[in-house]
């Protein structure tokens, strides 16, 4: 609407916000997070929604694990677990221990 001595002063925001902000002292929208616009009309989109990856805040995707990127679209495979070398390599490594230790069987 309209205000003032002769209604030339528009005395509230543009179309009330649209639900999505608060009208400031100067008649402005100020936009909840997620919208932007004159008033608060258009929601901000991620770049590809995220992929399916991740969750949409502000315009910016925050991704799942595993996933990164501007829009969540890289798979980053969880790192490798430590190495740990298969017996074989074991024995083979401790062998000469193993030939230097006396060899105990039981009963005797």
């Amino acid at each position: 609407g309209f205000g003032g001595a002769d209604c030339s002063h528009n005395a509230a925001c543009p179309s009330g916000c649209q639900l999505h902000g608060a009208c400031a002292a100067d008649n402005s929208c100020l936009c909840h997070p997620g919208y932007t616009g004159e008033s608060c009309n258009i929601k901000l989109r991620c770049p590809g929604d995220c992929a399916m990856h991740g969750r949409c805040d502000d315009g910016l995707c925050h991704c799942d694990e595993g996933y990164s990127g501007d829009d969540c679209a890289t798979y980053t495979p969880p790192g490798r677990p430590p190495y740990e070398p298969d017996i074989i390599e074991f024995v083979g490594e401790h062998a000469n221990y193993a030939l230097l230790a006396p060899l105990r069987v039981k009963g005797n």
